[in-house]
């Protein structure tokens, strides 16, 4: 009975203790952070030098001091960690922590940098996990970041983390998506997590992705982080969480200025506790041709012909980023299999250092169809291949894997 009864009271000593903290105890560290924050000069060639620096700084001082204040045993004795939420905000506003009243969009970040928001969720998915939800005002919003606490061997610990911390991209972002897989036999699951760039006014964005693999203990570790490209991102990245897949659709930019954004496809599978991108990379050719050539060639050689070694000069050695033109056609070759397309560069609009190579005129690039939204690069000149006759226009019906689904 006595068991039974702590077990009942034990949500109620832990606001106790939690209202009982002297106002401002154990804050120091989220003190000087945000006062570092506030006199950060900046740098007058990067408005967002300051906020890189200090969001960061920020966010970990709040939660380091958010660990020292929740009790161990929230886990199993306390269901609803909404009142503790409260309870910790509540202190960051009466120690002048909170976010300030007011428009404080048009506030340069170092006259405020608050935290905003503290917020403690359950994980169905995962029974023993604590979703710590930290949020820090911006510039214009709010940089996002989730921890899933695991209480182990007498302390809280972080096995999974979405905060941008291992990405080399350092932007603010706002948590966009974060999802589970279900279990797979063993009892393993991924965890993807999706936070997009915070920013003022533009279509063009960008966002961040974190893959974890979580085991039946609680232990993870992290198996991708990295960032990409993205338009008009908010409510239009697709994403699919299986035990040992992540897809994803979203729309980027394209080399085709007449384009201007194309279907992205990012797929990984998870081969021998590693995550490979796989096929798809693109959903029709001339989308090929713009991912081949953009990524980086230690990730372009898996859907390049090996027996092509000027592939990787190419590559190498001419860069999209540097180009500026247009897709001319997108030619199906007499034997069905192949496709021939052409690129042509805008002579008036080709960087300096790109003119003095010689890239303007035509690229032709000559592509292997393997299967359904499955290519393959064979070769890459300035001269056009034979065996391609004519000049098909692009096809610009925009498939989809989500809203028409081949079934792969």
């Amino acid at each position: 009975m006595y068991r039974h009864l702590m077990f009942f009271l034990a949500p109620f000593m832990v606001l106790f203790l939690l209202q009982q903290t002297v106002v401002g105890q154990g804050l120091e560290g989220v003190e000087r952070a945000i006062r570092t924050a506030r006199e950060d000069p900046g740098d007058p060639d990067d408005g967002w030098a300051a906020e890189r620096r200090n969001v960061p700084l920020v966010r970990t001082a709040v939660r380091d001091w958010v660990l020292r204040r929740l009790p161990p045993g929230i886990v199993d004795s306390y269901r609803d960690l909404s009142s503790i939420s409260a309870a910790l905000n509540d202190q960051l506003k009466k120690s002048d922590l909170y976010m300030p009243k007011g428009d404080f969009n048009d506030v340069p970040f170092r006259q405020w940098g608050y935290s905003t928001a503290i917020e403690l969720r359950r994980v169905d998915e995962v029974p023993s996990y604590i979703e710590l939800r930290i949020s820090v005002s911006t510039a214009c919003g709010s940089d996002d970041a989730a921890y899933f606490l695991l209480w182990r061997a007498g302390r809280w610990t972080i096995p999974a983390f979405i905060d941008g911390s291992n990405n080399s991209a350092k932007f603010a972002a706002a948590v966009d998506e974060i999802k589970f897989s279900e279990a797979d036999n063993d009892g393993n699951r991924l965890l993807l997590g999706l936070r997009q760039a915070v920013q003022c006014a533009s279509a063009w964005s960008a966002f961040t992705y974190d893959i974890f693999r979580i085991h039946p203990d609680g232990t993870a570790e992290q198996l991708s982080s990295a960032s990409h490209g993205i338009y008009d991102g908010w409510g239009n990245l697709e994403n699919r969480v299986l035990p040992d897949s992540v897809l994803m659709e979203f729309a980027d930019s394209s080399i085709d200025d007449a384009v201007h954004n194309r279907p992205t496809i990012l797929h990984f599978q998870l081969q021998h506790d590693t995550l490979e991108r796989v096929d798809p990379i693109a959903l029709r050719p001339f989308d090929f041709v713009d991912e081949w050539w953009k990524i980086d060639w230690k990730e372009a050689v898996k859907w390049s012909s090996s027996s092509n070694s000027k592939l990787r000069s190419f590559h190498d050695t001419e860069r999209p980023d540097q180009v500026f033109g247009e897709f001319g056609f997108v030619q199906r070759c007499k034997n069905e299999s192949d496709w021939q397309i052409s690129y042509d560069v805008d002579p008036n609009n080709v960087m300096q250092e790109t003119a003095k190579k010689g890239i303007a005129g035509t690229i032709y690039f000559l592509i292997r169809e393997t299967g359904k939204y499955q290519y393959l690069m064979l070769d890459v000149d300035t001269k056009r291949q034979p065996g391609c006759p004519g000049e098909d226009q692009l096809d610009i019906a925009r498939p989809s894997l989500f809203k028409n689904p081949p079934g792969f």
